[in-house]
């Protein structure tokens, strides 16, 4: 097989310029969505969230995860349902700085306990049907130590 280029077809590459040194992907996201404020950003069975209500709800979440302690380039283990809970609190992760690292919500307690040992997480947020089990290993004395 042979193939033949036409160097008078190819167009040059677009130019892309280089993201900021101190780039933020929640914030760049948020200001894309500044000019549609009302339409809907997420939808799930309790309804649907509009792109301010987004915004609002992640910022409203890194404050809190701030207000827990929650410091900037550590992690946090996200145990949560497709609800838009998932994507205010991975955002507003983002928008702390903080790394959201998000789990299946099909593992076991063991497999929760293991993911937050070995990812050095400082918290979980669970969905509240997924709770009882995130929780089950930490009753267990080996789970304490390793809180």
């Amino acid at each position: 097989m042979e193939a033949q280029l036409d160097s008078r077809r190819s167009e040059p590459a677009p130019t892309v310029e280089a993201p900021p040194a101190q780039f933020n992907f929640a914030t760049h996201l948020f200001r894309l969505n500044h000019a549609r404020p009302d339409k809907s950003a997420y939808i799930d069975d309790a309804g649907h969230t509009t792109y301010a209500q987004l915004e609002d709800r992640a910022r409203r979440f890194a404050s809190a995860l701030r207000s827990l302690g929650v410091h900037p380039e550590e992690r946090i283990l996200l145990v949560m349902l497709d609800t838009a809970e998932l994507p205010v609190a991975f955002l507003g992760a983002l928008y702390a700085g903080v790394v959201p690292v998000v789990a299946n919500t099909l593992l076991t307690s063991a497999d929760y306990l293991y993911m937050l040992t070995h990812s050095h997480a400082r918290a979980v947020i669970a969905s509240g049907a997924l709770l009882q089990n995130v929780e089950k290993q930490w009753a267990m004395p080996s789970a304490k130590a390793a809180r």
